[in-house]
C-alpha cells in the first residue's frame, strides 16, 4: 500500500479523512475559524451567522480584525 511503508496514509485516504473533517467542523453548533498571518483560510457555518455573513466562504480571504469591533482590537 503506498505511503504505509513510512508510516503515512496514502494520499486518497488522507484527502478523505481532511474531507470528513471539514464537514465535521462546518456542522458544529459552536462558531469557529482558523487563520493565517491574521487572514481567515477556514470558517463554519456558525462563524458566518455570528459575523452576519451570508455563508462560511465569504469570511475566508478577510482580515481577521476586519470580523470584531475597533474597540476589541489589541
Amino acid at each position: 500500500q503506498p505511503g504505509e511503508s513510512r508510516g503515512t496514509p496514502a494520499p486518497d485516504a488522507l484527502a478523505a479523512s481532511e474531507r470528513r473533517y471539514r464537514d465535521l467542523i462546518r456542522i458544529l453548533p459552536d462558531a469557529l475559524f482558523v487563520q493565517h498571518a491574521g487572514i481567515v483560510t477556514f470558517a463554519n457555518d456558525a462563524a458566518a451567522r455570528l459575523f452576519g455573513a451570508p455563508d462560511a466562504d465569504a469570511l475566508v480571504g478577510r482580515e481577521v480584525l476586519s470580523l470584531f469591533d475597533t474597540r476589541y482590537h489589541a
